[in-house]
């Protein structure tokens, strides 16, 4: 049986969809891992791509279905394609195969962004780190700019009354000189996370309040509140060509609101009253700053009451919400 879940969601993203895959089956990890690509609706071209790429795959066991026909999946395959009839998201379509994972009984589930590469064996080396540390519950790495090597765009950060405040290139430097392999981290970004499977059956999946962005954080605060230790294993590098989803989003004023919207609705139901107040105050204070750096406070003002009236009427930022806000005032 493999031990290891690989996640991957794709939405129009063949091109590095494939790069993605190819890096995982040149890792040393795949001969003990499932790749699961859940195909997120996307065109019709790009699923009749994405499915003709995996099956002139040699040597490798596949299996290709909807997701009605995941409940009948069986055996031990090497690369699961899913195809949704539906966007669900990132966090629900993550979601749907950790589920498979625990389900199939994998012991590791890794969520890796499929605009993501590497070279050798970063995921391989993550999990057997974690064989090694069974007090540790999840782990992430060094994820740095596609474009810009050797500049850390993530490698895990702190957590502090709902921010969260990132470790810097400098920083993960000057621990990879001291001799580092890791160090600990209470903030685990989306864009590659693993997690043993019995951490998700006790403590949850992603949450689903959001149907793009801010579920990391969430996960990452409520791994935080639980007391489970997670760790980022900076000797490992994969690398981000960051912003390639929002890049099909060219409304920026749409993605500003989502953005704020969720970090709102998340802190809401995250902190008890008395402090998700405060936190409202402070953030407030910070979208004023924001605008009024560039020199449109009278926008802000109205961002804010913007956002206060989605407060009122939503208790989360669902496909349809996330969809109408990115979609507002285009022309």
């Amino acid at each position: 049986m493999k031990t290891t879940c690989i996640s991957i969601v794709n939405y129009n993203g063949n091109k590095d969809t494939y790069s993605c895959i190819s890096s995982i089956m040149g890792d040393e990890i795949f001969k003990e891992s499932t790749i699961f690509i859940l195909d997120n609706h996307s065109d019709f071209e790009y699923v009749c791509r994405l499915e003709d790429y995996i099956q002139d795959l040699s040597d490798v066991r596949q299996y290709i279905g909807t997701c009605e026909d995941m409940l009948r999946l069986t055996g031990d395959y090497d690369i699961v394609l899913i195809k949704s009839n539906q966007n669900l998201g990132f966090a629900r379509g993550n979601n749907f195969i950790l589920d498979l994972s625990v389900t199939l009984g994998y012991e590791y589930s890794v969520l890796i962004n499929n605009d993501t590469s590497y070279e050798g064996s970063s995921i391989g080396t993550v999990i057997h780190f974690l064989d090694s540390h069974l007090e540790i519950g999840a782990a992430t790495l060094g994820i740095e700019y596609y474009w810009n090597r050797g500049t850390i765009w993530n490698a895990g950060g702190k957590i502090f009354f709902g921010y969260k405040k990132y470790f810097s290139t400098r920083y993960i430097q000057n621990k990879r000189k001291k001799g580092f392999n890791y160090i600990d981290t209470q903030f685990m970004s989306g864009c590659f996370i693993a997690v043993r499977n019995k951490i998700i059956e006790k403590y949850g999946y992603l949450s689903e309040r959001f149907f793009f962005g801010e579920e990391d954080y969430e996960f990452s605060y409520r791994m935080k509140k639980n007391g489970v230790k997670c760790v980022s294993v900076i000797s490992e590098t994969i690398y981000h060509k960051v912003n390639q989803s929002m890049k099909k989003i060219d409304n920026l004023q749409g993605r500003i609101l989502v953005y704020d919207l969720n970090k709102l609705i998340d802190m809401k139901y995250s902190m008890g009253k008395v402090k998700f107040a405060f936190f409202r105050l402070s953030y407030k204070c910070i979208i004023y700053l924001r605008f009024l750096r560039k020199g449109k406070l009278s926008d802000g003002y109205r961002h804010i009451r913007r956002l206060r009236d989605l407060m009122r009427n939503h208790t989360c930022v669902d496909a349809n919400l996330t969809f109408r806000l990115w979609n507002e005032g285009k022309e």
